[in-house]
């Protein structure tokens, strides 16, 4: 069954490989390969969602291989031994999900690229095929490579499309994530040094014995060193404030395309690790966080939406909503139980639909009108009708509505929430109130009112078919998850229930 995961993992790279041999100059021949390869990993991936056992306990489609050794000068035995060791729960199957579905909606949206279609179409198969490894890997060397294969690939595509500081922009990125990743690698340093392995399986059973930690000299002030070290790398990512100017940066310069891959898909490397390495390897240590969290929750959901609330730029309301929103990961996190766990889960599927598509109505938008200010918008309803329709039907999933997804996030969070702290849940829930605040704002501002003097002299057509197939699609895919829940639900809960047995819930 490891041949599937390992088929996933190749099949960008083979993506990759087929357009190396495509000439630069065919753009309309390398969009269509483009879209063609994007759909494989596609593929393979509702495969496997069809064939996970939802009663099953335990990882899917896992196996591991012998991959290398570092043996110890004087020591005994083989020394430090690494093996390929991959493997599929309710978690990772998710968001390999979301990463596929939102790579080929940014392959499909490729078509909007003037220049350079091959180099960013092979940098978005080479993302992919890290984000499929970080969220496969159960060797956490293997996860911490694929990790890195991320930034790198996500640095060149933010510098080479986008607006004029986009260089400066990559750079802000990389230096954030490259000082996360540093941290990243000296925990997972710390943790091999004293357990003699990185296999994730073989790490919660030993984390998890008390007697082995004692032997190991693994006491409290140490694990809770490894843990922090974790968190903060993960917390980059996410990203939680104050670390969060990278993202808003990227936001701005980056081409809307890139930010798609971004806020969709990057983001969720850090609620993925909260949860993954956080929770999996230190349960006991992540519940005494509780209120930590969520302190931070709140800083992010109110410090995102009060900004988000005042921008004048749709880029940069974009950019602070994702910090916002981001909020509700830590709370749902911060809950300690299966609602609240579940509600991050949610989130971040959510969020990874939305985000992007809002992200790819932009898009549209700067393509027919040259801006993205709201000053400089308005009454685009009398010239774009279809695209404005789904600019408040993604609007209204962004701020909650029942039968759509961002309310099923909101409402498990805060039910998770509730029956722990619920003093904080009373006041989080006030903070939603600035999310239809700020987007309404933006939405009012673009589509209605007058229709502005420079509109007024035509030109500008609403969205064509070919353009209408990702918006619909990330629009249909939120609808589905708010009406039918219990297609992301169902394979969580085996997963969830593991974690909750480790925490002693």
């Amino acid at each position: 069954m490891m041949l599937w995961t390992t088929a996933l993992l190749l099949s960008p790279l083979l993506g990759i490989l087929i357009l190396t041999f495509l000439p630069r100059e065919s753009k309309r021949l390398l969009q269509t390969v483009g879209v063609l390869v994007a759909l494989v990993p596609l593929v393979l991936a509702l495969l496997m969602y069809a064939q996970f056992d939802r009663d099953a306990e335990g990882m899917q489609f896992d196996g591991s291989v012998p991959w290398f050794a570092i043996p110890i000068p004087g020591g005994m035995g083989q020394g430090f031994v690494f093996e390929y060791t991959v493997g599929v729960d309710g978690l990772s199957m998710a968001l390999i999900l979301l990463t596929a579905i939102v790579s080929c909606v940014v392959a499909l949206a490729a078509v909007h690229l003037a220049e350079r279609v091959k180099a960013f179409l092979m940098l978005l198969f080479l993302l992919e095929a890290g984000l499929l490894g970080t969220f496969v890997s159960l060797n956490l060397l293997l996860f911490f490579l694929f990790f890195e294969l991320v930034i790198v690939a996500m640095y060149f595509l933010i510098s080479f499309w986008g607006f004029r500081e986009r260089e400066s922009a990559g750079i802000q990125f990389l230096l954030y994530n490259g000082i996360g990743s540093l941290i990243l690698l000296l925990a997972l340093i710390v943790l091999l040094l004293h357990t003699g392995t990185l296999d994730f399986l073989q790490l919660q059973s030993m984390l998890g014995n008390e007697q082995y930690r004692t032997m190991a000299g693994l006491g409290d002030p140490l694990r809770w060193g490894v843990l922090l070290a974790i968190l903060a790398a993960f917390a980059v990512k996410l990203p939680v404030v104050p670390l969060h100017t990278w993202m808003i940066r990227v936001n701005q310069e980056a081409h809307p395309a890139v930010v798609m891959l971004e806020s969709g898909l990057v983001l969720k490397i850090g609620g993925y690790g909260m949860m993954r390495l956080g929770v999996g390897l230190f349960p006991d240590l992540m519940a005494s966080l509780g209120s930590l969290l969520a302190i931070l929750g709140l800083v992010n959901l109110f410090y995102g939406g009060f900004l988000a609330l005042v921008q004048q730029d749709l880029r940069r309301v974009l950019a602070y909503a994702s910090v916002s929103h981001m909020g509700i990961v830590l709370l749902g996190l911060a809950a300690m139980n299966a609602s609240g766990w579940q509600g991050v889960i949610f989130q971040l599927v959510s969020h990874g639909l939305l985000s992007p598509l809002l992200f790819y109505i932009l898009l549209i938008i700067y393509l027919r009108t040259g801006t993205t200010r709201l000053d400089e918008l308005g009454g685009l309803i009398r010239v774009m009708p279809v695209l404005s329709g789904v600019f408040l039907a993604a609007a209204m999933g962004y701020l909650g509505l029942p039968l759509m997804s961002g309310f099923v996030s909101e409402f498990l969070t805060f039910h998770g929430l509730f029956n722990r702290l619920p003093g904080f849940a009373a006041v989080g829930v006030l903070g939603m109130i600035l999310t239809a605040a700020y987007l309404l704002r933006a939405m009012q501002g673009i589509t209605f009112g007058p229709l502005i003097p420079r509109l007024q002299e035509g030109g500008v057509n609403d969205v064509r078919v070919l353009e209408f197939i990702p918006a619909i699609a990330l629009l249909a895919l939120v609808l589905l998850l708010g009406v039918i829940p219990s297609v992301l639900g169902d394979p969580l809960q085996n997963t969830l229930q593991s974690l909750l047995l480790r925490l002693g819930g």
